[in-house]
């Protein structure tokens, strides 16, 4: 596009068909990376997942439920004893509902789950299974939400005391009805993060 002057924007419109004999729910994800002179890339995010930064902007074939999310840990760095706390953001980014969402994580490898940490919106959960939406039995951590409306998401926290580890590496599953997927704190980069 050549050089774009301090205070001046770039619009760039792309259009694709769709061939006919996609099936109904097939998600399409896109994702531009501007590169420049002396700058690091940077890639397009979705406006619609302000809680999943970094995350390409999908269109659903026909309609459906797609689902994204993300986990941050924070501190980053952490220190030996210190409280890690992780967040996991999902979101429906689809056109109808999601049913039957669930999050299950296990506590990282040389660290120790803060009892009473759970918390699903900011809100306290149990770590007993029980009523609410959250449970754990200081091990594997289980998120459940009957129905997450299209545009809606959740995000859900837990804390750990850091032991004598030198990296701390976490991801969980995210799943529904219809949708299974890991978490990532770099969405465009697979792997454990």
């Amino acid at each position: 596009i050549g050089t774009v002057d301090p205070g001046r924007a770039v619009v760039i419109e792309t259009q694709v068909r769709v061939v006919p004999s996609a099936p109904r729910g097939l998600r399409i994800d896109n994702q531009a990376i501007l590169r420049a002179t002396d700058t690091h890339d940077a890639g397009s995010d979705n406006p619609l997942t302000p809680l999943v930064v970094g995350d390409p902007t999908p269109v659903l074939v026909g309609g459906g439920s797609s689902l994204v999310a993300q986990k941050v840990g924070a501190p980053s760095p952490v220190r030996v004893g210190e409280t890690l706390t992780f967040a996991i953001h999902v979101e429906n980014v689809g056109t109808e509902p999601a049913l039957d969402v669930r999050v299950d994580d296990q506590v990282p490898s040389g660290t120790t789950f803060v009892a009473g940490s759970l918390r699903i919106d900011g809100a306290t959960a149990t770590d007993a299974v029980d009523r609410d939406d959250a449970d754990t039995d200081g091990t594997a951590l289980h998120f459940r939400r009957e129905t997450l409306e299209a545009g809606d998401g959740m995000t859900l926290t837990f804390q750990v005391v850091v032991g004598d580890t030198a990296l701390v590496i976490n991801q969980a599953t995210v799943g529904s009805s219809e949708h299974s997927l890991l978490t990532d704190a770099e969405p465009s980069v697979a792997g454990d993060q």
